[in-house]
């Protein structure tokens, strides 16, 4: 799968690693409703910029880094292909309002707001330069 293999790749790679990020914006929380809110920016931040799939700035910031690719970006494909395929099998076109709407709620909600893992911040595994 490929990305799986990407998540591989990237996860060996110290500049790569999501960990890395979420840490250091956890250095500047001084208490538990400051965690919440740091780890939820950092995320928000390096996902889809703001809080509502309808901004213009939409995926502004983007980043393919180790623990995005599984978490975040592998459960907006899998939405989408969903849509994609219902709507070829009913044959209709694809709502991209409801795609949104599925997008939002189905994947990247749950990556920013819901997700309690520990990244990693230290690399796994090995590159080539």
């Amino acid at each position: 799968d490929i990305l799986e293999d990407t998540e591989l790749v990237l996860a060996s790679d110290h500049r790569f690693l999501l960990g890395n990020w979420i840490r250091d914006a956890l250095q500047f929380a001084q208490n538990e409703e400051n965690i919440h809110f740091y780890n939820f920016n950092a995320k928000l931040q390096v996902s889809i910029w703001g809080n509502n799939y309808t901004l213009d700035l939409y995926d502004y910031a983007n980043k393919f880094w180790s623990g995005m690719i599984q978490n975040y970006y592998a459960q907006r494909w899998y939405v989408f292909f969903d849509v994609v395929i219902k709507s070829l099998i009913e044959g209709h076109p694809i709502d991209s309002n409801l795609l949104g709407e599925r997008l939002f709620l189905e994947a990247e909600l749950p990556f920013f707001m819901l997700d309690t893992k520990t990244y990693p911040t230290n690399t796994q595994g090995k590159y080539s330069d």
